[in-house]
């Protein structure tokens, strides 16, 4: 085919077609009529042959589908093969047309002749090719009216039409050649006639069989492709065989669009070749063909039962076998059937003997060998031919060994094999007995009992009664025979084969009874033939062994089946007199041995009459060691022992206990033993407990009948008035077994108490729960009411890692029943013998005393468990054990208290305790101070009443300075001096305390001086130092002379010491001449330039920093006075008369300027001259000389202004620095010029800082306030000008108008005072306008009330402060400056100068207003944490010697006093204090923040007119403490106080689902000191929200809506989760409020998307006005959406937040 050309095919084409009779167009132009008709009729009578043959050969129109299959399995498929690609068959099938693509090797000339041949074929009938007939293909035109064939150089068509005469079908027509797909080398095109819907050929391709691959050796797959509206289906059958395992797999693979499925199929197959075939002329040249078995399995390898087909190399039908058959059947001419023949019956014997094949390999180690007989064939074949296909299969097999045996041992014949029924089976479905007689064998369990019929039908017989018969002598026989074994696990099987054995036939059971298969006791097997047999047991008792009876052996009675079959064999009952009679003869002449009593002893309790229980005395019992003793006195004559026999009882109680440790009773020679013996135990288990006979237990039986006793012997037989031996002992060596003994024999021993035994018991040691022996009288029951009073005290730890509860520490008894109210009664005889039952008050102390034990209330809070106990004795307490409560508390001290040095807590006695005393005692322990004990009048009562805690009185607070004197400590001393002045005044004498502080020298300073002037440490104190202790009063020498003494006695002075008393001198306000002695001293604190602190005197070379700037230049330079701004402000009256003034920095320290390079700036000049007037008004020089030039000043702008600083002492430059400067002022003359910088930022800074002073240095003015002044007309707008001077306290210039009213600045230069209008002298201008040449005392006192409050509110805008030079009599005037340093001239976009108000921060918002919060100044304390000088130096001056400092300005001078004195401040004194804040202050902030918190929770639920409502107004510094104190807690307690505001007023809507646990907020725990919030603590999570709410209910999203904060249609019936942030201000809404860098982040995170709801809502709750009467709260909802909005405006870095009521229109 290779070398054939695609012309030579077509030439070809051309030949068969003219053969055919196909005539062309031209050819029948030219050819006569009559011919052409002589042709049409040659064509008819073969079109008639081909359409019939065509039309009957098939019944199903789609048959020819397999008839391709069939052509494409004959083809040659070598060049797929040899490129390793599978030979396949892909159909196409669409609604008008087929197509099948063929990975074949093409067409030959050969092929496509016999293709066009009615009848022809290229195949030959030697094999390998499945197709017959020749016209097979044919059959297409049952569907389709043209066939296109391309091939190779081949391309042709067939075509076939309904009026057509049929030559169509094998005339081929010649077609132009089209690209096949790759892989493809034959392509057949089936155009559709329309006589089968595109439905039912859908139907019919999806309907093959998934094995159609199976029998077929050249096709490994098939795919069917059909095109829906859903996506191409596309099915793909392959095929696969294993021959290791002969297992054949099918896949069918299904896929539709992006969905697939894959369904496999697996088949054992078995092949077999038949030969010497019967002759057939179908298959004229073979005589032999293969036979292929296939079986269905499934996963498991388990067969698959259902109609598998037939097949002839192509699926034929299902005619009912379940596995499917392959061979090359002779078939009808429709290839439907197969035909009754020779050739084919001689295949059906090859079918028969391939399943015998099969078998033989399926009968052992195959998956199948237990399950092939399930593919026999049934015995309902209804076709004659396959029906005889059984038999033969059948006759086959019955010869072979294809079953296994039971035990798998072999295989057998079905004769061979016997089906054991199941009442021959045991419990496990084995048989009773496997090995049959002879060569029977029992079949293989793993057959399936479903398979009977089919085993049956092989031939395999089901076991008989007389066989098994059989097998049971057989297994007698043996040695080891299962019948004679009576292990219990053969219980079963026993049962299984009596019961077989008693349901055998009359004929077998007559051989039954000859067999030996009755079993004796004495181990012989023995017939039902022989002698009388009776059983081992009568009424379940045993019948003695040794008495002559034949008994069966008992051990194989225990099965019911055997001994009814024993029964039936003849076996017999024994009756109880012939047993009784035998018994007692056995004892006329000799004893039994222990075992053979048993049994004896056991018949007589069943079987004696009623009227005969008791046991005769001639039968003895055998005692624990094998004795037989005897009931009756003891002798020793003979061998007889007589005494008592106890039980042997397993309880602790019992006498089997108290054995165990007789010896050790009595461990010396010669004492008499007390000998105890018991009943041997063989006697005990004879007789089970519950039997009863005539109503009585066999133990009792034994106790009352035979004399056995069961409980110890309380009292002597021969004195009932003293314990027994046996029972003193048990006192003595089992003190916890008494209580329990005594309560288990209670009815017995209750009869025998008589006073004598009474008082041993109440004496007698017992054990409580702690293994402790107590007396018995001194214990408690343990009642559930007692236990859960000691379980409500919990546990007591004993040591460091030992505990234990206060039950178990109590002393209860030891018993083991567990008390309730129905069982209490039990133990209440122990009564008699002092046991207690209740919880009296020595019940609460003895539980006091155990928690005096726990080591752990003495750290961490009060227990409150023990205050319990308190109450408790309190309470159970009458008059009568008060004395006992007062021993008991006195002798093991009982009370609990803190400890004065610790947290920890103590055990005091009472005799170190106060009731109630000051808070200074700390050498006793005030016990009514205790929040614990002071408000509970039990614990009063039992402190204060019972116990006789005194009150302290003034004799305790003498005792408690001496107490601290003499531990060289200190406390409160104050106080203890105020309460001693009050005790003066309440009647006791002064001479009293005065001669006490004179003997025992109880005067405390807080430092040690010459002559301890003490007025500064305790100023308010007077009365009790001058009228009580008559101490005298010092004046300011004293301290001078202290400082003077300290400095020239001591070789190293404390320069703390020497700095609080120049503190202490100052406040004297003393004279120059005052301070000479100084002069020449030692006494001022100076550091050298090196930064060494010494003591210099006052011609030490040395300055004082009063500028913050100079500080930072110098330091390091020069000496200076070792104290701060703040330090030296307060020293001001002690440097000036000092004459130390004159060394202030900022008088010492010279600038020059130098500017470079400056242009004239006219705006700024105009502005400057502007304020001419307004200068010459605050200046100190004056003259039109100098009003003029200021009128003619200019500013000039440059970038090069430099400065150099020198600090000039004495006229001597020490120290000098160059930097560059922001102003250079330049006065040549008659004209005055200003230099400053160009850059915006420094240009401002100029004008705010450098301008004012350098105008006061120009000026010659000194007091710094002239620095405000001035600041304020250099920013001050034209309108406010003359205002703002009158404000400051500045007048009017007589005869000169301001520029404002004189209009411009002609008029302004006319108007210019001449020198007859102005005062006649300097001094007198300045006392009629200028406020600066006074002192500054004055000064202050000429400036409106109002100027310096203002000042204060400038201190708390978001501005920093300038740190503003000092001199010797100024206040602090603070002046705005921008905190941010660092933004360009562009940031602001503001031009600075004369006029332009800094009306604006670096964001545009406008300045803080007045209400806005301070930082006010506070000043350090001026005096030091205390003096180096011991503590015992500190105690011990006498009254007498003491100097009291009182000057008569006492309120002020105390003031003072109270600033410089720490003692004062912390109420404890110098160095010892421990400091403690102000109470009073605080207590005031306290209770005005509670205040504000109740209006808050008020204002959150109620309207702000009601009735009750506060109208009161509430001052930020006085409800949340100074801000400039501390900031943070000031700014955290408004913020807790907002959070409050909101959490109350969400509570109204909101509850319940709103709870304390959705307030997340750290500073929550400020709220606390309101009751209502008293156990507020701080959140411990992290930190998300103020509050988190998940809005389960919708009851929030619902007020929102309402509200108009969402829009309904989107957030109806959402329920999402609220993150509420809380923003508070004591303002206005309209003030701005802080957010953090995360809050803004997390704000931006949960920003809402337009038109959608989300699962977390981010709300801020803006609330204002707090501490107003209205206060107002709005919901911001997604701030973020408003910010870009434009709703919200946000200022970066800062994130000061202004809602939309504060932004501009």
């Amino acid at each position: 085919m290779a070398d054939l050309s695609r012309q030579s095919a077509r030439e070809i084409i051309e030949d068969i077609m003219i053969s055919h009779g196909g005539i062309t167009a031209e050819d029948r132009a030219v050819t006569k009529p009559s011919v052409l008709r002589s042709l049409a009729s040659v064509r008819e009578s073969l079109a008639k042959a081909t359409t019939t043959l065509s039309n009957q050969l098939y019944s199903k129109d789609t048959r020819f589908v397999y008839e391709l299959i069939q052509n494409a399995e004959d083809n040659t498929y070598n060049i797929c093969k040899a490129r390793g690609v599978s030979p396949g068959l892909i159909f196409t099938v669409a609604p008008d047309l087929i197509i099948i693509d063929s990975n074949e090797d093409g067409f030959t000339e050969n092929d496509v002749r016999a293709l066009c041949e009615l009848g022809g074929s290229t195949k030959t009938a030697s094999g390998g090719f499945i197709g017959e007939k020749g016209i097979g293909f044919k059959s297409v035109f049952k569907i389709a009216s043209r066939v296109r064939i391309q091939s190779g150089p081949f391309c042709f068509a067939f075509e076939y039409g309904k009026d057509d005469d049929g030559l169509g079908m094998v005339t081929p027509i010649n077609d132009e050649h089209e690209k096949l797909p790759k892989k493809v080398r034959t392509r057949f095109t089936l155009t559709l006639n329309g006589h089968v819907s595109f439905d039912d050929l859908v139907h019919e391709f999806n309907g093959l069989p998934d094995t159609l691959l199976l029998f077929l050796t050249k096709l490994k797959r098939i795919t069917i492709r059909v095109p829906k509206v859903a996506g191409l289906s596309n099915t793909v059958y392959t095929y696969t065989y294993d021959e290791t395992l002969q297992i054949g797999t099918v896949v069918k693979s299904e896929s539709m669009g992006e969905s697939s499925k894959v369904t496999s199929r697996q088949y054992y197959v078995e092949r077999r070749v038949i030969k010497d075939l019967p002759a057939d002329k179908a298959r004229p040249h073979t005589s032999g063909a293969e036979v292929v078995l296939a079986f269905p399995v499934n996963e498991e390898s388990r067969p698959i039962i259902e109609q598998q087909h037939v097949f002839a190399f192509v699926p034929m039908r299902r005619v009912g076998f379940n596995f499917q058959i392959q061979s090359d059947f002779v078939v009808q001419a429709s290839r439907e059937d197969i035909l009754d023949s020779a050739w084919n019956n001689a295949l059906l014997d090859g079918v028969a003997a391939t399943f015998r094949q099969a078998v033989l390999h399926f009968r052992r180690n195959h998956p199948l060998e237990f399950s092939w007989i399930r593919f026999l064939p049934s015995d309902h074949i209804p076709e004659p031919f396959w029906a005889r296909l059984r038999g033969k299969i059948l006759e086959y097999l019955r010869h072979e060994e294809v079953l296994q045996t039971w035990n798998a041992d072999r295989l057998a014949r079905a004769a061979e094999i016997r089906l054991v029924p199941p009442d021959f089976l045991d419990a496990n479905g084995k048989p009773l007995f496997s090995s049959l007689a002879g060569t029977l064998h029992c079949i293989s369990s793993d057959y399936s009992r479903d398979d009977t019929d089919l085993l049956t039908a092989l031939g395999v017989q089901t076991l008989s009664s007389h066989e098994f018969c059989h097998r049971l002598s057989f297994d007698l026989d043996f040695d080891v025979s299962r019948f004679k074994s009576n292990a219990q696990s053969d219980f079963d099987w026993n049962t299984r084969t009596a019961r077989k054995l008693l349901a055998i036939s009359e004929s077998d059971f007559a051989m039954i009874q000859e067999i030996n298969l009755i079993p004796l006791q004495d181990g012989t097997w023995t017939s039902a033939s022989t002698a009388e047999l009776y059983f081992p047991e009568y009424q379940s008792v045993p019948v003695p062994s040794d008495i002559g009876l034949r008994l069966v052996d008992k051990d194989f009675l225990s099965n019911a089946a055997r001994r009814e079959l024993y029964y039936v064999l003849g076996v017999e009952d024994c009756l109880p007199n012939l047993v009784i009679s035998k018994i007692r003869r056995r004892y006329n002449t000799d004893f039994a041995k222990l075992g053979a009593s048993v049994s004896h002893i056991r018949w007589l309790y069943h079987f004696l009459p009623e009227e005969q229980r008791g046991l005769d005395r001639l039968i003895p019992l055998f005692a624990h060691d094998g004795v037989p003793t005897y009931r009756a006195r003891k002798t020793i004559a003979g061998e007889r022992r007589v005494c008592d026999l106890y039980f042997e009882t397993e309880d602790e109680f019992g006498v089997k206990e108290l054995c165990r440790e007789q010896s050790s009773i009595f461990p010396k020679k010669g004492v008499t033993q007390y000998e105890v013996y018991f009943i041997n135990e063989a006697y005990l288990n004879a007789v089970e407990p519950m039997v009863l006979v005539h109503g009585m237990s066999w133990l009792n039986w034994l106790e009352d009948s035979a004399g056995v006793r069961r409980i110890p012997r309380l009292v002597r037989s021969v004195d009932s008035t003293k314990i027994s031996n046996l029972f003193s002992w048990l006192v003595s060596n089992r003190p916890g077994q008494v209580v329990e003994t005594l309560h288990a024999y209670w009815y017995s021993y209750k009869d025998q108490m008589k006073p004598e035994i009474i008082k041993f018991l109440r004496e007698a040691k017992v054990l409580w729960r702690q293994g402790k022996e107590i007396a018995l009288g001194a214990t408690w029951i343990p009642t559930p009411e007692l236990v859960k009073i000691c379980e409500d005290y919990g546990s007591v730890r004993k040591g460091r890692f030992s505990h234990s509860s206060v039950v178990a520490e109590m002393p209860f008894l030891d018993i083991r029943t567990r008390l309730n109210p129905q069982n209490q009664g039990e133990w209440r005889f122990l009564a008699q013998f002092g046991v207690s039952f209740d919880a009296n008050t020595f019940f609460y102390l003895e539980a006091l005393r155990v928690l005096r034990t726990d080591s752990r209330l003495t750290t961490g809070s009060f227990p409150k468990k023990l205050g319990r106990v308190y109450e408790a004795i309190e309470k159970s307490s009458n008059s009568s054990n008060y004395e006992k409560i007062c021993e008991l508390f006195a002798r093991e001290n009982l009370i609990l208290a803190p400890s004065q040095h610790n947290s920890m807590w103590i055990w005091v006695p009472v005799k170190d305790c106060f009731w109630e005393a000051p808070a200074f005692i700390d050498n006793r322990n005030v016990l009514g101070s205790h929040e614990q004990y002071q408000n509970n009048q039990s614990i009063k009562h039992l402190f204060n009443g019972i116990l006789a805690i005194p009150d302290s009185n003034s004799q305790h607070y003498i005792e408690q300075l001496t107490h601290w004197k003499d531990r060289e400590t200190v406390g409160d001393v104050v106080e203890v001096y105020h309460h001693l002045l009050q005790a003066t005044k309440e009647g006791m004498k002064s001479a009293d305390i005065r001669q006490s502080f004179e003997a025992k020298k109880l005067v405390y300073l807080p430092s040690q001086t010459s002559k301890k002037a003490i007025a500064a440490e305790f100023p308010e104190l007077q009365d009790f130092f001058i009228c009580v202790l008559g101490v005298q009063e010092p004046d300011k020498s004293t301290y001078i002379m202290e400082l003077a003494t300290l400095c020239r006695e001591e070789s190293a002075p404390s320069i703390a010491k020497v700095k609080s008393l120049l503190r202490d001198i100052n406040s004297w306000q003393p004279l120059e001449n005052d301070l000479d002695i100084l002069k020449t001293l030692d006494a001022f604190p100076v550091k050298d330039p090196t930064g060494t602190l010494r003591l210099r005197c006052i011609e030490h070379t040395f300055v004082l920093f009063d500028r913050l700037s100079h500080a930072e230049t110098f330091k390091g330079k020069v000496a200076w006075l070792d104290f701060d701004i703040e330090e030296m402000r307060s020293l001001r009256h002690l440097i000036k008369v000092l004459h130390l003034d004159a060394r202030y920095t900022s008088r010492l320290v010279n600038e020059e300027t130098r500017a470079q390079d400056a242009i004239l700036d006219p705006s700024l000049s105009e502005e400057l001259r502007y304020r001419a007037h307004a200068i010459f008004r605050v200046s100190t020089k004056h003259g039109d000389s100098l009003y003029q030039r200021l009128q003619r000043a200019d500013v000039r702008l440059t970038n090069s202004i430099s400065s150099t600083t020198k600090l000039i002492l004495s006229g001597t430059t020490i120290a000098s620095a160059s930097t560059i400067s922001r102003l250079h002022l330049q006065d040549e003359g008659d004209q005055i010029s200003l230099y400053v910088p160009r850059n915006e930022r420094e240009k401002e800074l100029s004008y705010l800082t450098k301008v004012p002073e350098r105008m006061m240095a120009y000026f010659g003015i000194k007091d710094r306030g002239a620095a405000k002044v001035f600041g304020d007309v250099v920013r001050s707008s034209r309108a406010v000008l003359d205002d703002v001077l009158e404000s400051h306290g500045i007048m009017r210039l007589p005869g000169l108008m301001s520029e404002s009213a004189l209009g411009n600045e002609n008029n302004m230069l006319s108007h210019v005072p001449n020198s007859s209008s102005r005062p006649e002298s300097e001094t007198e201008v300045r006392g009629v306008f200028s406020a600066f040449g006074a002192s500054a005392a004055d000064t202050l006192l000429d400036l409106p009330a109002g100027t310096k409050r203002s000042s204060e509110r400038a201190r708390s805008t978001s501005f920093g402060l300038v740190s503003e030079p000092m001199s010797e009599n100024e206040e602090k005037m603070p002046s705005y400056v921008p905190k941010s340093s660092q933004r360009s001239d562009t940031e602001t976009g503001i031009k600075f100068g004369f006029g332009v108000p800094i009306a604006k921060t670096r964001f545009g918002l406008p300045m803080p207003d007045k209400e806005d919060k301070i930082s006010s100044h506070v000043p350090k304390s001026s005096s030091g944490p205390g003096t180096d000088i011991s503590v015992v130096s500190l105690w011990g001056a006498q009254a007498s010697k003491i100097l009291l400092d009182l000057p008569a300005d006492t309120k002020r001078s105390n003031e003072r006093a109270r600033s410089a004195s720490p003692a004062r401040a912390t109420g404890l004194g110098g160095v010892f204090g421990v400091e403690q804040p102000s109470q009073p202050k605080a207590d005031r902030t306290n209770e005005r923040y509670r205040a504000l918190l109740d209006h808050v929770i008020k204002s959150a639920h109620y309207e702000s007119d009601q009735v009750g409502f506060s109208n009161e107004i509430f001052v930020p510094d006085d409800v949340f403490g100074t801000r400039s104190t501390n900031q943070m807690l000031h700014d955290m307690k408004m913020g807790a106080a907002g959070e409050l505001f909101v959490f109350e007023f969400l509570l109204d809507i909101l509850s319940p689902s709103l709870s304390r646990a959705n307030w997340r907020s750290k500073i929550r725990k400020h709220v606390c000191v309101h009751e209502k919030y008293s156990d507020m603590t701080s959140y411990e999570g992290t930190e998300k929200a103020d509050i988190i709410y998940d809005d389960v209910d919708g009851k929030f999203t619902d007020y929102l809506i309402r509200h108009d904060k969402l829009d309904q249609d989107i957030w109806i019936d959402q329920k999402p989760r609220y993150f509420l942030e809380v923003k508070t201000t004591m303002q206005k809404c309209e003030t701005r409020f802080l957010m953090s860098k995360a809050q803004v982040q997390r704000m931006e995170r949960m920003v809402i998307p337009p038109g959608e709801s989300t699962a977390e809502v981010y709300v801020i709750a803006r609330v204002s006005n707090l501490g107003q009467k209205g206060i107002d709260l709005d919901f911001i909802v997604d701030p973020e959406t408003q910010r870009r909005n434009k709703q919200l405006r946000i200022e970066a870095e800062s994130y000061r937040i202004l809602h939309s009521c504060a932004l501009p229109e």
